[in-house]
């Protein structure tokens, strides 16, 4: 008797945890789709993640254009959002940390020893504030 009742007890839980994995997917594959929704809508092509440590936070850098500029975005996991935009001509986007961007633009010709390249601004997506 002590058989059957632990045999039903195991499938009753197995039963019970394949049930609550595919909820998950189902949040999980709502929220993606949400994302991915969220930045189509903003970047027109093609666009390259960027993660923070994290990964709270995803820099999404639309790939160059024939005139060089990039659109950009920041997207907020938690809050499944996004919390700042900008676009950038001759430049990158970077985590520096967790929490602080870089975005960098570079000048036309750049010669030998050339100290140019200077950041336009950084960001911090926990302040959501611009700083030199």
């Amino acid at each position: 008797m002590n058989v059957k009742i632990l045999l039903l007890l195991l499938s009753i839980s197995l039963i019970l945890s394949c049930s609550s994995e595919e909820k998950t997917k189902a949040v999980r594959g709502d929220i993606q789709s949400n994302f991915d929704k969220t930045v189509t809508a903003y970047l027109d092509s093609s666009y390259t993640k960027i993660y923070n440590r994290n990964k709270d936070f995803i820099i999404c850098l639309e790939d160059g254009n024939m005139d060089n500029s990039k659109k950009f975005l920041v997207f907020d996991i938690e809050r499944d959002s996004v919390i700042f935009r900008d676009n950038i001509v001759n430049g990158e986007v970077n985590w520096i940390n967790e929490y602080d961007m870089s975005v960098l633009e570079f000048p036309g010709i750049i010669k030998k020893g050339d100290e140019s390249i200077k950041s336009k601004y950084k960001y911090n997506v926990i302040s959501r504030r611009k700083y030199k």
